[in-house]
């Protein structure tokens, strides 16, 4: 694992920019030390929203569903910060009294079809058994929930992870210097230095290829 200090350190001495020696902090660094800082910040931010679906931005939701009430924030799932998006793929409810032994996949709809077919029938309260996400990202039940507690489990992807402190480390699983092969060719860029660039290029266009085959969805396609 790498922190934001290490690397920043790590892209300065690649690009032979490290003055006099690596920095011990980041707290108050000026010039082309804090371009470095900010360009480490800004990649991992670029490599974290280059796909959508990445599996280790991937993480778990559970609650209790509340009686008549079919529409849920993120908050409201019990997801308390860093709520990017909900996983359509995967959603399940099951009578809390009874257990997962209960558990049943529910089916999603999109919310165009939801709006027409579920929203405009007659509220009919029920163990819920489609899902939809509403316009303002709300998770959407149907039929609304009855009096009995329903247990929903389901995922959802986080937001970027932003790094600020000198002991920050990325959420990324593996490989961190590619996060110092992308902020490498923005100083490449900056200096007009064209052999760091092609060279930070390609290093992180290795790894990044290994990142699709191992972090992403299986029925993402060989080249999208």
């Amino acid at each position: 694992m790498s922190t934001l200090l290490q690397l920043t350190n790590y892209a300065r001495e690649e690009c032979d920019a490290s003055g006099n020696g690596d920095l011990t902090t980041l707290v108050g660094v000026t010039g082309e030390s804090s371009r470095f800082k900010n360009w480490i910040i800004r990649s991992w931010e670029e490599i974290q929203e280059m796909q959508a679906d990445w599996k280790w931005m991937r993480a778990a939701f559970s609650f209790v569903t509340t009686a008549n009430d079919g529409t849920y924030t993120s908050a409201q799932a019990g997801i308390s910060s860093r709520f990017g998006r909900w996983d359509r793929t995967y959603c399940t409810v099951y009578l809390t009294a009874s257990g997962t032994a209960d558990q049943a996949e529910l089916e999603w709809v999109d919310y165009e079809e939801f709006r027409s077919s579920c929203l405009t029938q007659p509220i009919s309260d029920s163990r819920p058994t489609h899902f939809s996400i509403g316009d303002a990202n709300e998770l959407l039940l149907w039929p609304v929930p009855d009096s009995a507690l329903y247990t929903i489990k389901g995922d959802y992807f986080k937001s970027p992870q932003i790094l600020s402190a000198d002991t920050d480390e990325p959420e990324l699983p593996e490989q961190h210097r590619v996060i110092a092969y992308s902020a490498m060719k923005k100083y490449a860029r900056f200096s007009a230095s064209p052999e760091i660039y092609a060279d930070a290029s390609e290093k992180e266009r290795m790894i990044l290829s290994q990142f699709r085959a191992k972090y992403l969805p299986a029925f993402y396609l060989v080249g999208s």
